[in-house]
């Protein structure tokens, strides 16, 4: 069993993501920053990370960068909402959740979702990964 470990300081995103790919047959563990999910790669690496990106503790390009120095192997999918984004508080300078996941995959993600997305979503990018895995192995 495909083991994926899912790294988002949002409980209830982490709990619905998890669900989600545990009805689709992974094993999944869980970290509530960059850091505990770095410290969970260490442990034990997994198949294919999945993390956040604004995160306290440790963002998750600081947890891109250390696993893939550590594990160059493994797949990493970044998400992000890429913070607020209500007309109150909509600065036309900000960063973006585009600019958010595109440092990601500068920072050696091999792909990106912007938060939301469908569980179709999610298991299709999910699935593509871990195939590609499968078949460098054989």
């Amino acid at each position: 069993m495909k083991e994926i470990l899912l790294i988002d300081d949002e409980e209830d995103l982490r709990e619905s993501i998890g669900q989600v790919l545990v009805e689709a047959g992974y094993s999944v563990r869980t970290a509530p920053d960059g850091l505990a999910g770095i410290l969970a790669c260490r442990e034990k690496c997994p198949d294919l990370v999945i993390t956040d990106i604004i995160m306290p503790k440790a963002h998750g390009f600081d947890a891109i960068l250390l696993i893939r120095r550590e594990h160059p192997h493994v797949r990493i999918i970044a998400i992000s909402g890429g913070g607020h984004f209500w007309p109150a508080v909509y600065q036309p300078d900000a960063v973006n959740t585009t600019a958010y996941l595109a440092a990601a995959l500068d920072a050696g993600a091999d792909a990106v979702l912007p938060k939301p997305f469908n569980r179709a979503v999610l298991l299709a990018e999910v699935r593509k990964w871990l195939a590609d895995d499968l078949e460098a192995t054989h």
